[in-house]
């Protein structure tokens, strides 16, 4: 059995870097892919949660999803909450913030009358909450 050349390699370890095949996780992005076409059509369904060990690829997935569901037309936020950075007080101010900055990207590219609202409606929130 011989050595894989390096430069073959599919394998490339770093911090949320795709690598060049998200090999055995096909299930998991199709699980997603449904997800996603079940909320186009208003339809509800349970989320996926990821866990497993630091290096396994959760990052490098949820950034694969993010990219779908933007692709899909959905608002995407990526928020981190934590109990040290304040409470659920600064995570609604943190996820408030983070729908503003998605939906003025997206109604740069196509404003809906349905957005514009949801827009008003979060930039009226108090400062405290957003």
């Amino acid at each position: 059995m011989g050595a894989m050349h390096s430069a073959s390699n599919p394998y490339s370890p770093g911090a949320g870097r795709r690598p060049f095949e998200l090999a055995g996780r096909t299930a998991l992005i199709n699980d997603f892919d449904l997800l996603i076409s079940r909320a186009a059509a208003g339809r509800t369904d349970r989320g996926i949660v990821l866990h497993g060990l630091h290096g396994v690829g959760k990052t490098v997935l949820l950034t694969e999803f993010r990219r779908r569901a933007e692709e899909a037309g959905f608002l995407v936020v990526s928020l981190e909450g934590r109990d040290a950075e304040g409470g659920p007080k600064a995570v609604r101010a943190k996820l408030a913030r983070g729908l503003l900055q998605a939906g003025r990207k997206a109604s740069s590219r196509a404003k809906t009358p349905a957005l514009a609202a949801a827009l008003g409606t979060i930039a009226s929130l108090p400062p405290a909450c957003r």
